[in-house]
């Protein structure tokens, strides 16, 4: 199924969208004795066998790179998911989550996700060629682009400022932004 959307705007609360919320706050919360690796800067064509945490402020750029953990965004951090290659597959690979909150951007390419992509109160989220076996939930962010990203769960989007939306899906429910109202 191909949807088209573009628009920019808000939308009103509903309860799916708190309940979203409370998933998204949840699922940014791991295992005290889960191993970390923190990343400032360019980590490329590795294996990171622990979560990864990119802290406060941080710039993160990670190229042909597996993470078999969960990532996480913070306050005012950017991370960015790249590719060497010049005809790219998907390079890139994270086992588990990708929870932003608050990050300066997320962006996301020619990537699988093993989990959920949760972005809320963010500045510029952008998913191109992802393929997540979990839900996205975008809440809140000053910008949110897709470009052929399938969800196999859930899509929750709702209060996002501008949207560019091109080519996406979920297997599951799509509310919010969005949803893609029935054709006629």
């Amino acid at each position: 199924m191909r949807h088209i959307l573009s628009r920019s705007g808000g939308i009103r609360q509903s309860a799916g969208v708190l309940v979203a919320l409370g998933v998204a706050l949840s699922l940014s919360a791991s295992p005290a004795s889960a191993a970390t690796t923190t990343c400032v800067g360019k980590i490329e064509s590795q294996t990171i066998d622990s979560n990864l945490v990119v802290p406060p402020s941080a710039k993160c750029f990670l190229v042909n790179t597996t993470v078999n953990g969960n990532i996480s965004v913070t306050e005012g951090a950017s991370i960015s998911f790249g590719i060497i290659s010049e005809f790219p597959a998907v390079l890139n690979h994270v086992s588990g989550n990708v929870v932003a909150y608050q990050a300066a951007s997320v962006s996301l390419a020619f990537s699988t996700v093993g989990g959920n992509v949760v972005a809320t109160d963010s500045g510029q989220v952008t998913l191109d060629r992802v393929w997540t076996e979990g839900s996205g939930i975008f809440i809140g962010n000053e910008s949110l682009s897709f470009h052929s990203a399938v969800f196999g769960n859930n899509l929750v989007c709702a209060n996002n400022q501008t949207l560019q939306l091109f080519f996406y899906g979920a297997d599951g429910h799509t509310s919010g932004q969005c949803a893609v109202e029935s054709e006629g």
